[in-house]
C-alpha cells in the first residue's frame, strides 16, 4: 500500500511538472474582435481628483512612470488625440480619457473585479510619435503575452489588443521607445472572457510572445 501511494504521489507530481511548463498562448487582436459585449471603460467619470492608484469601474490603475511633471492623472478633454483614428476605430468614445504626467508611461491596469478575463484591448495615443507596448500578466505576475503598436503620426491614435488562453490579471501599458516629453494617453479599455478562446482563428504565425511559464 505504501509503495503504491509513493507511485500515485510520484505521478502527480510529475504531472503537475508538466502542466506547469506548459506556455501561455497569445495572439494580436483587432478594434472589432470583441463580441459585443464586453466590458468597456471609456473614462467619462475619470477626474483629476482620484488618487493613485484607482480604483475605477472594478478595475485598480497604478500609475509607475518616469521623467515629466509628478506622480498622478490628468484631467481634459482627449478628443484631438483621437478624433483621427474615428475612421478606423468606429464607435469609438473620445472626449475624456486616462493620461498620466509622465515623459515615460508606465501605467499598470488590475482587473480587480473581474476573473476569467482573456481578451483585452486599448486605445493609445500622444502629442508626439512614440511606440506603446501592452504586456498581460497573470494572476502570478508570470508574463502571458505582449503586443506593440507604433503612432503613424502625432495624435493619430494606434490599438492595442490582446487574446491568451489563459486568465488575465492585469496589464501593464509601457513605452519601449523611451521617454518623449509628452504624456501617454488612453482611452476605451475593453476586455471580456470570451465563449471560446482563440475564436477568431488562431494560427501560428499570429502568436505574440509567449511566457516561461504557464501558472
Amino acid at each position: 500500500m505504501e509503495h503504491r501511494l509513493t507511485v500515485m504521489t510520484a505521478a502527480v507530481c510529475g504531472l503537475l511538472l508538466c502542466l506547469a511548463g506548459v506556455p501561455a498562448q497569445a495572439q494580436s487582436i483587432g478594434w472589432n474582435d470583441f463580441s459585443g459585449t464586453e466590458h468597456w471603460i471609456d473614462f467619462s467619470g475619470w477626474n483629476i481628483d482620484l488618487p493613485d492608484p484607482v480604483y475605477y469601474e472594478g478595475c485598480t490603475f497604478y500609475e509607475l512612470g518616469f521623467g515629466g511633471e509628478h506622480d498622478g492623472w490628468r484631467e481634459f478633454d482627449w478628443t484631438a488625440n483621437f478624433v483621427n483614428g474615428s475612421g478606423d476605430f468606429p464607435g469609438l468614445s473620445l472626449g475624456y480619457g486616462m493620461a498620466d504626467h509622465r515623459a515615460e508611461t508606465a501605467i499598470m491596469v488590475e482587473f480587480t473585479d473581474f476573473a476569467n478575463i482573456r481578451r483585452v484591448g486599448i486605445l493609445a495615443s500622444a502629442g508626439a510619435v512614440t511606440t506603446y507596448k501592452l504586456e498581460a500578466f497573470d494572476i502570478a505576475g508570470l508574463p502571458l503575452g505582449s503586443v506593440e503598436a507604433a503612432m503613424a503620426a502625432v495624435d493619430y491614435p494606434v490599438w492595442l489588443g490582446i487574446e491568451t488562453d489563459m486568465p488575465i490579471n492585469s496589464i501593464m501599458l509601457t513605452e519601449p521607445s523611451g521617454p518623449n516629453d509628452y504624456i501617454g494617453i488612453f482611452d476605451d479599455l475593453r476586455f471580456e472572457d470570451p465563449d471560446s478562446i482563440f475564436s477568431n482563428g488562431f494560427e501560428s504565425g499570429d502568436t505574440m510572445a509567449w511566457s516561461d511559464e504557464a501558472p
